[in-house]
């Protein structure tokens, strides 16, 4: 079996989608930190 190994332009690639995505999560989990549920307090009838 051929062995693969990582380049340092495929791993820096790699680090950099990867902080992109820690970004994305942390500004989702920001905006939910703000988001409350509040139950309805009557139910709806057709």
């Amino acid at each position: 079996m051929k062995e693969k190994s990582m380049t340092d332009e495929n791993m820096s690639l790699l680090l950099k989608n990867s902080r992109t995505l820690i970004d994305k999560v942390n500004l989702l989990l920001e905006k939910l930190e703000h988001y409350t549920y509040t139950p309805a307090t009557e139910w709806l009838d057709s």
